[in-house]
This record gives structure tokens, sequence and C-alpha cells, in this order.
């Protein structure tokens, strides 16, 4: 677990993660096979996507505080609205990219103290309907790496979707189907994520659902993991950004030492050039 890293650091972990998760899906969707999809596949493209995503996301601006948030959301969109990019963000990834700004937004160190609680409602008003629920995912990893847990289904229930200490019980709706299905964790991962994807369509969350089965679920190690996932004929789309992001963002990166030992029988990175 990345018990040291910065608030920061972790989201450019996150992003990495989401990136290679594209990556994956669309070396999937291309027919590759896993040991190629696993090595130097286009580097190049995914490198400078990322390249120019951390400024968008992350960047270093003059002052910071709503102003400044807003700046980085319109920016954002411009990017988007660019048709080169839009094609290697696969599915839900435009979303996850607004979560991953408004979480940097608000975890800058001077936010809590610009005293414009205006600006902060008319920069909330401007992300209504941008976004998903990775946001209340990351949440929940930030309790597990406070508290030194490991994050898995049965803990992610009751600490964050019924707890009694929760004063919003809004999750009890939103995670309806992941609290009637949890013990799909426990099934054969392709079933699982079969159930899942039926599941999802129905879910308030949907984005995140079968990515959140497949995080919270334990073991595999990620080479089956991930070799299952290949033996599926359809796209992976809805699995893999959000579940590299996921570990990328808990676990840290691979390759440096930042990472975590035990990441490296858990993560996808881990695999990957």
């Amino acid at each position: 677990m990345s018990l040291e890293l910065s608030p920061r650091q972790r989201l450019l972990n996150a992003l990495g993660g989401l990136m290679l998760g594209n990556r994956l899906s669309w070396a999937k969707a291309q027919g590759l096979p896993l040991h190629q999809a696993t090595q130097n596949v286009d580097l190049q493209v995914w490198h400078a996507l990322q390249a120019e995503l951390i400024p968008l996301l992350f960047g270093d601006r003059e002052g910071s505080g709503p102003q400044a948030a807003m700046a980085s959301l319109r920016q954002l969109e411009q990017w988007l609205a660019m048709a080169d990019q839009r094609e290697f963000l696969r599915g839900s990834s435009m979303d996850f990219l607004f979560d991953l700004l408004i979480l940097h937004s608000f975890s800058a160190e001077d936010a809590g103290e610009v005293g414009d609680d205006r600006a902060w409602d008319a920069f909330e008003d401007a992300c209504m309907g941008k976004g998903t629920d990775l946001l209340q995912m990351v949440h929940y990893l930030d309790e597990c790496l406070e508290d030194s847990v490991q994050p898995e289904m049965e803990d992610f229930i009751e600490s964050f979707v019924v707890s009694p200490d929760l004063e919003d019980q809004d999750n009890l709706l939103a995670y309806e189907e992941v609290l009637e299905s949890r013990d799909l964790v426990e099934a054969p991962l392709q079933e699982m994520i079969q159930e899942c994807r039926l599941l999802a369509v129905e879910s308030a969350v949907e984005p995140i659902f079968t990515g959140l089965f497949c995080f919270l679920r334990q073991g595999p190690s990620a080479q089956e993991f991930l070799e299952t996932l290949w033996n599926f004929p359809d796209d992976l789309s809805d699995v893999l950004p959000m579940l590299c992001c996921v570990q990328a963002y808990f676990y840290g990166n691979e390759g440096s030492d930042q990472g975590s030992s035990k990441a490296s029988s858990l993560t996808i990175a881990s695999l990957c050039s």
C-alpha cells in the first residue's frame, strides 16, 4: 500500500493506471494476444496522452481554489472535445478524468483555506453530470490506507455502504445491487464478470460496477486474472480502465521505490512494460 504518497502523487499514479487500462482495452479490441498487449504497444501514443493530461488535471497554476479548479475544468472539457483524443479513451474513461480533476481540486493543500464558498458551489454546479462513483471508491481507499486495511468486499459493505456511522445513507440506494450481489466475489472469475455486466445495467454506479467487484475480489494473481480476461470474446473497457486506475492509486507505481511488494502479485501494471 502506498502509505507515504501525497494525494497528488496518488492521483498521478491513478492517471497512469487509467492510461494503462485504456491501452490494454484498446489492444484487446484490436485482437492482440496477451503477451503482445502487455509489451511495448504504441507506448509513445499513451505516454503523449498522459503528458497532455497531467497539466490539465494536476497543473501547478498560479494560486488555487475554486477559480483555478474552474479553469482546469474548462480546459479539460476543451481537450475532450477533440476527436483525436476521444478515440483512445474507452468505456467511461472520459468521466473518470473528471473524477481525478475533482479529487485533485478538493485535495489541494490550501483548498480548504479559501473562504469563497459561493465559488466552490459554482464549481460543484459546473461538475454536475460529470464524473462517476470512482470518487467514492477513492474515498474508501483513502480510509483503507489510513487504517492499513486491505480493501475487500465485506469491509467495503460494512464500512462504506451500511455503516451506522455514516451521516448520509445515500450509499444504501446507490450500491443496492452491489449489496445484494456481494457474494459474487466468491464465484469463478468469468461467471462473476458475466453476472456483474448484467447487474451493472440497472445499477446507479454502472461505470464502476464490474471493476469494483474485480478490485475487491481476493485473488487470483494478476497473471491468472488477466489471462482469464483475455479469454473473453468481447470488449474489456468496462473493467480494465477503472481497475488499473484504482490499483495504481492504492498500491503505487510498479518498478519504483514507491511500489508495494504485495502489488507485484496483485496489480496488472506489474505484468506490463
